[in-house]
């Protein structure tokens, strides 16, 4: 029904009173009474009544007065009551009750099964309660999301969540195979800070999901891992992606776990702009990792673009693979700067395995001790002050008859490399080459003979 102007005029002067329903245009200048059924219509002037139906057209005054259901129209105007609903498809989710914003959090979602936006006010919340995104029922996906990030330090972080609890911040991590892939939840625009957090409290854990994707976070101080890809027994997790997250000065900045009886496999995924800061804020014991594989983790066919510093003390390493868990067949581009004595691009320990498609291994990294090891090259040997280990010249010593040079930071895999007599009549070639260095040696019509004062040219690529 139409309910004119002069109807509502009427009824508000004589009582407060409910109306059931209205379907189509409530154009009153002011409605004071609460409305008990749904609003399918629009309304254009302000209503300061409670609403416990839906409102699905548009809102273009003023409502002062709680909503319960849904307002699936436009609100233009202000809206100072509380809406345990949805507001233009997205939930505020402090007007539900919890002991802290984790509980409230998980109390929106309970309420809305059919998936909504979440949107964190501004603000810095601090909780212990863990943030649990569906695992158990095949549900529609959740965004939960910020005002904004803010800076990687000490700064007004627009939203700013601040975790004090032992165990995980937010999780999605799926148990059973019975929920093999359930719909990722997404998560942008805040930060999500560590430092009151459990010894090895994790910042965002999941697995077994499918398009899960972080978007403009920061994950600061977490002791255990700033971010956790989780497979429990025999489950996988794929298709998973971020854009421009910051993983900042956390004991391991990303972990690839695989659990006893996982399906190891981690495919598919898509991980740009990734800012990654390995180092001892915490304060813990070295060495800190940026990306770590464990348990047979088998990370492949993806993208890894990182930038970032590595600035401990000493044998940070970018990536850590242990335990038979390697990153093959994947595309990384490395821009990180090593700021201490002895950065390590990849450690392997008990079976792992480190054999990306295309590297670019430390690219305008301020590298202290970048020129190789020069060895059994004859007395009063020497490199030209601007060798690197890419590229270079070292002047043979006397007594020699080869020279072995050993790179300071191992390449992925052995590198091309070529050498030049650089205006010198002996010859040379390679052997022995390897990820770690290799001989040149010295010859001439075919024979070994003494470098002498040879001066030799090398240039190596792993690409």
């Amino acid at each position: 029904m139409v309910v004119t102007a002069l109807a509502v005029l009427l009824c508000t002067a004589l009582a407060a009173w409910a109306v059931d329903a209205t379907y189509g245009v409530l154009r009153a200048s002011q409605f004071i009474g609460p409305l008990l059924g749904d609003v399918s219509g629009n309304t254009t002037g302000l209503h300061t009544g409670p609403v416990t139906g839906n409102v699905t057209g548009s809102v273009t005054g003023s409502l002062t007065g709680n909503v319960t259901g849904n307002v699936t129209g436009n609100l233009t105007g202000n809206s100072s009551g509380s809406h345990t609903g949805a507001v233009n498809g997205t939930i505020n989710p402090l007007v539900f009750s919890g002991s802290d914003l984790g509980a409230q959090i998980n109390a929106a979602m309970a309420a809305n099964p059919g998936g909504a936006i979440i949107q964190i006010p501004p603000g810095q919340y601090s909780f212990s309660t863990t943030i649990q995104c569906p695992v158990a029922a095949r549900v529609a996906p959740f965004i939960l999301q910020g005002a904004g990030r803010g800076n990687e330090a000490t700064d007004p972080t627009p939203t700013k969540l601040v975790y004090t609890g032992t165990g995980t911040a937010i999780d999605q991590t799926v148990l059973s195979t019975t929920y093999q892939n359930i719909a990722g939840c997404e998560f942008r625009n805040f930060k999500l800070d560590g430092t009151n957090a459990g010894s090895s409290a994790i910042g965002i854990s999941f697995g077994g999901t499918d398009s899960t994707a972080l978007t403009h976070i920061t994950i600061t101080r977490f002791k255990g891992a700033g971010v956790q890809v989780r497979n429990a027994a025999g489950l996988w997790t794929e298709r998973y992606s971020t854009y421009e997250i910051n993983l900042w000065h956390n004991k391991v900045g990303w972990k690839w776990q695989c659990d006893s009886g996982c399906s190891p496999s981690w495919g598919h995924f898509h991980m740009y702009g990734v800012h990654v800061n390995v180092g001892p804020e915490l304060g813990l014991s070295a060495p800190y990792t940026g990306f770590l594989a464990n348990g047979a983790a088998n990370v492949y066919d993806g993208n890894i673009d990182v930038s970032g510093n590595i600035e401990g003390s000493n044998n940070d390493s970018l990536f850590s693979l242990s335990n038979s868990s390697g990153i093959v067949d994947t595309v990384l581009t490395n821009d990180v700067e090593c700021n201490e004595t002895n950065c390590v691009l990849a450690t392997t320990t008990t079976g792992g395995f480190f054999a990306t498609d295309y590297v670019m291994p430390w690219v305008q990294s301020n590298w202290t001790d970048v020129t190789p090891t020069a060895s059994s090259c004859g007395s009063g040997s020497s490199f030209d002050p601007n060798s690197t280990m890419f590229s270079g010249e070292v002047h043979m010593g006397s007594g020699a008859t080869n020279c072995t040079l050993t790179f300071p930071h191992p390449f992925n895999r052995a590198p091309r490399c070529t050498v030049t007599d650089d205006g010198n009549p002996l010859g040379h070639y390679i052997s022995a080459k390897g990820a770690g260095g290799f001989t040149i040696n010295c010859m001439t019509s075919g024979s070994p003979v003494s470098c002498g004062a040879a001066l030799a040219a090398y240039f190596c690529s792993d690409r």
